[in-house]
């Protein structure tokens, strides 16, 4: 018989899942824009409706590598650094935060990688604008490797027996839930 904290366990994990997808979303997006912004490009558009693969749009872009290159690195090193500051300050919600830094890294690595070697999204346009294959594989590797070290244990830590995620099912869920909007809001004309 599944209990109560089990479905509410089940139910953080699902919601744990759902935020880090689309936080990594808009962390990635920032990447962009912040690269955009600091190498003189003006950005039209920027996409994080839920429902559609996040996007930015630059125009002029004086710098498409840097602006491009500016997603994945942003997008893995935010969440490492506010990893690391909330753990050095000993916050409970830094499991949380590491396993969303390790959800980044992974995504990131693997979406540059593999889009290197197939050619789509990012991975495409780092190869357009002139980012050796070689870099992207690197890349990817290394990130994926830091973000499985990050969940390497993290099992026990946030479901364990007085898991971390289970005291925080009401935070993960409205975090699930207000990520999404918010990306909604943002985009919306």
């Amino acid at each position: 018989m599944i209990t109560r904290g089990r479905y509410a366990e089940l139910a953080g994990a699902v919601a744990l899942v759902l935020a880090c997808w689309w936080g990594m979303q808009m962390v990635h997006e920032a990447g962009h824009v912040l690269a955009a912004l600091v190498s003189g490009g003006r950005v039209v558009g920027v996409e994080l409706r839920p429902w559609a693969i996040s996007r930015t749009d630059v125009d002029p872009n004086p710098s498409p590598l840097l602006v491009v290159w500016g997603g994945p690195v942003v997008g893995v090193l935010v969440p490492l650094v506010a990893w690391s500051i909330l753990r050095a300050c000993r916050v409970a919600a830094a499991a949380l935060v590491r396993f969303f830094a390790g959800f980044c890294c992974v995504a990131n690595g693997v979406y540059i990688a593999v889009g290197g070697l197939s050619r789509i999204g990012d991975g495409a346009d780092l190869l357009r604008q002139g980012a050796s294959l070689w870099t992207l594989v690197v890349f990817g590797t290394v990130a994926v490797a830091v973000g499985l070290g990050l969940w390497n244990g993290q099992s026990r830590v946030l479901l364990g027996e007085g898991g971390v995620l289970r005291r925080m099912v009401p935070g993960v869920v409205l975090a699930a839930v207000a990520i999404p909007v918010a990306g909604w809001i943002v985009t919306s004309p």
